[in-house]
């Protein structure tokens, strides 16, 4: 169950849109090392996002904030929904060996990079799927710049976008 009491439902048949070009899909994916021995593939073109990802992940570990931890003790179950490349996942382990993930990923570019980054985790379950609150047939919009912006919600990343260049036009941190 989610926060509030929702139920989310998998949906690992939905029909995808992509914005990738044909030669996109046969380049091979690139490696990103952090210089600590963390090594992670992502996909050719898209390093600005890798390494955004990884410093808003691991460097300010923005996803553990507002009452959002991993156990230190025990094997708890991690979700790590819209698993995009799996570092969420990876620190989640980095913190604790011993907990288990289910990595639950939509998008058919990045799931198989997901399943590579986290080939060496043990007690971890890569799912090809979207999360819902509701059952049905959704579309996942996929961006060949910005993988980890898909969604099923395009106009919301238009949105988002345009709020983004008038913060960064006004000089917001």
């Amino acid at each position: 169950a989610a926060p509030g009491g929702a139920k989310y439902h998998l949906q690992p048949d939905l029909p995808r849109h992509g914005l990738y070009r044909p030669e996109d899909r046969l380049m091979p994916p690139t490696l990103l090392e952090d210089g600590s021995g963390l090594t992670f593939e992502y996909l050719p073109g898209t390093l600005d996002e890798a390494e955004f990802l990884y410093e808003e992940i691991f460097v300010r570990r923005s996803y553990l904030q507002h009452g959002v931890h991993v156990p230190e003790r025990g094997s708890p179950l991690i979700v790590d929904a819209g698993a995009n490349l799996g570092l969420f996942s990876l620190l989640a382990l980095s913190i604790n060996p011993r907990a288990r993930v289910l990595a639950v990923e939509p998008s058919p570019h990045t799931f198989p990079l997901l399943e590579r980054n986290l080939f060496r985790a043990a007690h971890v379950r890569c799912v090809p799927a979207l999360l819902r609150e509701r059952p049905g047939k959704h579309e996942l919009h996929c961006f060949g710049d910005a993988p980890a912006e898909s969604t099923c919600h395009p106009r919301e990343r238009a949105a988002q976008r345009a709020r983004l260049d008038a913060a960064v036009k006004r000089g917001a941190p």
